[in-house]
């Protein structure tokens, strides 16, 4: 009896938890809709690259409304212009313009309809160069770990993105293929591959509590030991960008908002904007 009493709790419990979920759909109101999202940094010896988009309604099933046909360019406090010229789908793009690190940058925008919007001049920064990428391996996979540091005392913020590649065979081989016609036998085997990712969460440090303006072996990334990652050859690459307090806060929030969210404990989501004016 004790046991049929526990299950039929179960069981009713798990009905009337069912009963209780219903769809909500958030009142959002129409004065919010369609603001200019603007993704991308200026970087001072590297390309530059800007996506524009427009946020889409909540119930509107296309993911990215890009935003096309706008004037993008980067303006110093000296007023000299570097044109990011449309490269399709809302992104905008330059290589190297090797950008004066003395000088302070903005971002100029004008849209199609002739909208403009202007940010704030910010100092550039330069990141110091990464110490090491380094790797801790256990029996459950491998840790790997990124140090870096700025003999100035003048970084404390920084940001970084990875690139991974790596070799690796199939668990099972394809031995014939279809011409269209017929069934045939594969004269050469096609269970080699290549694989690639680019890093899917926001990596952030601070250092401005500490004494010195160090990162040391901060964990970038963890590899399960039964990760196809590990079966051939593996190769990262890292890229470390040094931030301002604003943007270092901008990437905090939006870390919380994309990562730590799904369960009754996390932060509640919010709105982030940049440093923007608007004009026509």
């Amino acid at each position: 009896m004790k046991i049929f009493f526990s299950f039929g709790c179960a069981l009713a419990f798990f009905i009337f938890s069912l009963s209780c979920r219903k769809p909500w759909m958030p009142d959002v109101s129409t004065s919010v809709k369609q603001i200019l999202v603007v993704e991308g940094f200026i970087n001072l010896t590297d390309s530059t690259k800007v996506k524009l988009s427009r946020t889409v309604d909540i119930q509107n099933k296309g993911t990215t409304a890009p935003e096309l046909d706008a004037t993008v360019t980067i303006e110093n406090d000296k007023g000299v212009t570097f044109a990011l010229p449309a490269k399709g789908n809302g992104v905008y793009a330059a290589q190297s313009y090797n950008l004066s690190a003395a000088d302070r940058y903005r971002l100029r925008i004008v849209t199609k309809s002739g909208a403009a919007y202007l940010s704030d001049l910010v100092q550039a920064k330069v990141s110091p160069p990464i110490d090491s990428v380094g790797t801790r391996i256990q029996a459950n996979g491998v840790y790997l770990n990124i140090s870096t540091h700025d003999l100035t005392n003048a970084t404390h913020y920084y940001r970084w993105e990875y690139y991974e590649t790596w070799e690796f065979n199939t668990f099972l081989r394809s031995e014939y293929y279809y011409d269209g016609v017929t069934v045939l036998p594969r004269t050469f085997y096609v269970n080699h591959c290549w694989g690639n990712n680019v890093s899917p969460d926001i990596h952030l440090a601070s250092t401005l509590a500490l004494t010195n303006d160090v990162v040391d072996n901060k964990l970038l990334l963890f590899i399960d030991a039964s990760s196809e990652k590990l079966t051939q050859r593996y190769s990262i690459l890292v890229k470390q960008y040094p931030l301002t307090i604003d943007a270092y806060e901008y990437y905090e929030q939006l870390k919380a908002a994309t990562e730590k969210l799904g369960t009754v404990f996390d932060p509640m989501p919010s709105s982030s904007f940049g440093e923007y004016s608007q004009s026509g």
